[in-house]
């Protein structure tokens, strides 16, 4: 009985070329993240400014906010406990 041989392909990386690969993507991560950090210094910047520049503080106005969103939330659960939604009236 005769053993076959097969001949059986190897493939070979290119180690040179793929840690070349590697190297440049990692600097081009680096490079991004140092431009999203100069773009969210600058945004961050300007924010400040915005802020110093308002005649009422922003903390102030969402007090402010809050404060109505509360006296419309009361006046609204008293209406509703003062008028039941299923009285005589409301089943018309």
């Amino acid at each position: 009985m005769k053993q076959c041989q097969q001949d059986t392909a190897t493939l070979q990386l290119n180690s040179r070329l793929l840690m070349s690969g590697a190297a440049l993507a990692g600097l081009g991560t680096a490079l991004a993240l140092a431009g999203l950090a100069l773009a969210a210094a600058a945004v961050t910047d300007v924010a400040r400014q915005w802020v110093s520049q308002q005649e009422v503080p922003p903390t102030e106005i969402a007090r402010q906010q809050f404060a109505k969103a509360k006296a419309a939330t009361a006046a609204g659960a008293s209406t509703w406990r003062s008028h039941p939604a299923n009285s005589a009236a409301h089943r018309r």
